[in-house]
């Protein structure tokens, strides 16, 4: 009888995840051209005197399904094609990202579009690259396919871990949705999605004797349009407004840091 049950229970359980159907639907082997712009204005107090720090961000990559995989997962490939990031900073204009052209990484997003697994060939890249590739490839916002339509909302709550060993971010997140609507964007009919979240973060960063303590919180009101034939996303916009302490306590510093930025992400024809 016991047998009978559990075998019960776990083709419930595979039949669920069966039915998990992909947000984000892209063609195996097509090729997805994406423009991502961006613009950031920074300032940080240190020891009285105020610092800005503003930059501008142009990349464009390529998106490319490698394969669909079980319960809805995708394994996509990411390629820079160029990125140029200028940066104004009291010491003058400073200019980076040309190294990083060119460079790939794949990577598996599940069936609701979060980032599960990087290929660790992105390990073998210059830091920059590296930082500049990762930064790319949170395109997705997390959707369950079954809540596109219109008029529907919902609210997610979590918390997200990062980091390895004694250096660990927090981050607590309330995140709430809503499908306002269709609208053509690119040529594309699309769902218009406007998504807002309120975070409080809590970290340390430890290398070597030094330590760095990180509290703060992170604002976010974006919208973005997904396809409604297959779900590819066409554009999104996003505006981020973080406030953040960093302390270090070998010589009881703070320092505060205000920060302001745009991310657009938009799909080319």
């Amino acid at each position: 009888m016991r047998t009978t049950i559990t075998t019960i229970v776990l083709l419930l359980i595979a039949a669920g995840l069966s039915a998990q159907e992909a947000t984000y639907r892209y063609d195996q082997g097509q090729e997805y051209n994406y423009l991502v712009e961006g613009t950031s204005m920074r300032i940080q107090e240190v020891q009285g005197r105020s610092i800005s720090i503003n930059s501008e961000t142009t990349i464009s990559t390529v998106l490319t399904s490698i394969e669909p995989l079980e319960n809805g997962h995708q394994r996509l490939q990411l390629t820079v094609n160029n990125a140029l990031i200028i940066a104004e900073t009291p010491e003058g204009s400073q200019t980076r990202g040309a190294d990083v052209g060119g460079k790939s990484v794949q990577f598996e997003i599940d069936h609701k579009g979060d980032v599960i697994d990087v290929d660790t060939s992105i390990n073998a890249y210059d830091d920059e690259s590296a930082g500049i590739l990762r930064s790319m490839l949170n395109f997705f916002p997390t959707i369950e396919k079954d809540q596109l339509s219109t008029g529907s909302s919902w609210e997610v709550n979590g918390v997200d871990t990062s980091g390895s060993g004694e250096s660990q971010t927090i981050i607590e997140y309330e995140r709430s949705y809503a499908v306002t609507g269709e609208k053509e964007v690119e040529g594309i009919q699309s769902y218009e999605v406007t998504i807002t979240t309120e975070s409080d973060l809590e970290g340390k960063l430890v290398r070597g004797d030094n330590e760095m303590m990180i509290s703060g919180t992170i604002e976010v009101k974006a919208k973005a349009y997904l396809a409604v034939e297959n779900g590819v996303l066409v554009n999104m916009e996003a505006e981020i407004n973080t406030d953040q302490v960093y302390m270090f306590p070998s010589n009881n510093m703070r320092v505060p840091v205000t920060e302001n930025s745009v991310r657009k992400i938009t799909l080319m024809p």
